[in-house]
This record gives C-alpha cells, structure tokens and sequence, in this order.
C-alpha cells in the first residue's frame, strides 16, 4: 500500500508537471531547467509526506490487529502478494516516467 500511495501521488504531480507550460520570463528570467529541478524538489517533499502519513496509518492498523487478534488466511495473503507485483510493475513505468522528466 505504501507504493500504492506514494505512486498514485507521483502519477498526479509527474503529468502536472509534464503538461506544465512554462515561460520563463513569467518567473522573472528564471531558467526553466531550474523550475523544473524546483518543481521536482516539491514533488520528493511531498511523496516523504505520503509516506509518513502511510506509515503512521499502518502502525495503527497493525495496533488495532493485534489487539483483536486478527489473522490473514492463505487467500488473503495470496490476494495481497498479487497486489504487490502489480504495484511493482507500476512503480517500474512510473519510475521510467519520472527518470524522462
């Protein structure tokens, strides 16, 4: 889940930023390698951000799990692995996405 939530957000910002018509001297002569690189500052600021919330979340889950003793069955944990290479191939496309920014 947290690449889910970490990528889901990389997808919204990285095609912001793609469709994102800059004219630098909308900015004050800035050059627009340097907005870019500072766009992308924003963007790795803000996945740390998801990923602390993801983490925070997952530790209540798993507190509120033990206290009721909740186990996962085999088909669950199936389920779950099958979600996992998805998301690991999405991550891969996403990944390649960003590296073409």
């Amino acid at each position: 889940m947290a690449q889910s939530i970490k990528y889901r957000f990389d997808e919204v910002m990285l095609r912001y930023v793609k469709e994102l018509n800059l004219k630098t001297t909308a900015f004050g002569g800035y050059n627009r390698e340097d907005v870019y690189d500072k766009i992308k500052l924003l963007i790795a600021d803000a996945r740390q951000v998801c990923e602390d919330v993801y983490e925070e979340a997952v530790r209540e889950l798993q507190g509120d799990a033990a206290a009721s003793g909740v186990k996962l069955d085999q088909a669950q944990i199936n389920n779950l692995l099958e979600n996992i290479d998805e998301l690991e191939a999405r991550v891969t496309e996403l990944e390649e996405t960003e590296t073409g920014l």
